[in-house]
């Protein structure tokens, strides 16, 4: 027969094994929401609509993953600071 404080013990060990993943779950989506994500800005006209370049231009260059392209001026180029911007 299985000893009733035993089963006890168990369940408790349980419960609060149980707990501490939540804290520790609960306490890491809390300090998500003060963490700061980098954006890229461009350098002529500091607008933050920025997107990667793939025209033919810079597509055969060694620099195709690097360079990006400015929607507001029309800026090209592999130089765009990345800054940080709360979330």
């Amino acid at each position: 027969m299985v000893n009733f404080y035993y089963v006890l013990f168990v369940g408790g060990l349980f419960l609060v094994v149980i707990l501490i993943i939540l804290w520790d779950w609960l306490s890491k989506k809390e300090s998500k929401k003060h963490q700061t994500k980098p954006v890229r800005i461009c350098p002529k006209c500091k607008s933050k609509n920025i997107s990667p370049d793939f025209s033919r231009q810079t597509f055969g260059e060694q620099s195709e993953f690097n360079a990006h392209k400015c929607n507001e001026c029309g800026y090209r180029g592999i130089f765009f600071p990345e800054i940080d911007e709360k979330q």
